[in-house]
């Protein structure tokens, strides 16, 4: 959406919502959470952290509708802010699951930030909670990340 709403350019957010804090908070709080788990070796503790916020992206993305937002010019504003908010939401998990699913999470890395923001691998995964790194980044395209395997029977 971001390609076609926008030419390509994460846009900048406008005034956010009670929703959109919700999610900002809670991008901070399980980068926190799965940071400290990381630092007791904790693996399954820190994914779990990660996994609320996924879980609450989805359910921000389920309820703001961006593809009904589209549909209207005068929703524009609040499409630009969902969509920002959508690629934050993505920006963090891709970080803190970097050590766990690195080929998914660097494709995932290199389409949401066509690498404005250096390579995944130098990313600090105490910091990936910290909103309002995307400003006016250039997606790029996204390879399948879990690709179907075949097998030699079908």
């Amino acid at each position: 959406m971001v390609k076609r709403y926008f030419d390509g350019v994460i846009p900048s957010p406008a005034e956010y919502s009670a929703s959109d804090k919700k999610l900002i908070a809670l991008a901070e709080s399980a980068a926190i959470s799965a940071n400290e788990a990381i630092d007791r070796t904790a693996i399954t503790e820190a994914i779990i952290s990660v996994w609320t916020l996924v879980d609450e992206l989805n359910n921000y993305i389920t309820i703001e509708e961006p593809w009904q937002l589209a549909k209207d010019e005068a929703n524009r504003e609040r499409l630009a802010t969902v969509l920002y908010c959508a690629c934050e939401g993505l920006r963090a998990p891709t970080i803190l699951l970097s050590p766990v699913m690195p080929k998914a999470t660097g494709k995932l890395w290199s389409a949401l930030t066509a690498n404005s923001l250096g390579d995944l691998a130098d990313q600090n995964i105490s910091e990936a909670g910290n909103w309002g790194q995307l400003g006016n980044s250039t997606v790029g395209d996204l390879d399948a990340l879990f690709p179907r395997i075949e097998s030699k029977d079908e």
